[in-house]
Formats: structure tokens, sequence, C-alpha cells
């Protein structure tokens, strides 16, 4: 029984330390801007919002 507490603390240990070190691995990677191509074939958006219908007068 106490191997197996053992076992288990080490398991946890290490998985903790494997959950910092890749947390502080992201937080190191530079953040870059995405590239913005302006594009005039497929860059292009458009929104079009048409009047709610008016009810009929009764």
């Amino acid at each position: 029984m106490l191997v197996v507490l053992i076992v288990a603390a080490i398991l946890l240990s290490v998985v903790s330390i494997a959950v910092t070190i890749s947390t502080l691995n992201t937080k190191m990677i530079p953040k870059l801007n995405p590239i913005t191509i302006p594009d005039e074939s497929t860059g292009k958006v458009s929104l079009i919002i048409n009047e709610p219908p008016v009810a009929p007068a009764e």
C-alpha cells in the first residue's frame, strides 16, 4: 500500500512539473502579429442589413 502511494506521489509530481514547463514555454513564445496582406479577390466582406418588415395596419 505504501509503495502505491509513493508511486502515485511521484507520478503527480512529474505531471505537475510537466504542466509547469509547458505553461512557461507557451508564455515565452513571442506572439506574432497576424500577417495582413490586402487581397482584392478574397478580402472583401460585405454585410447587408435590411429593414425589418413592417406589420400591415389592421
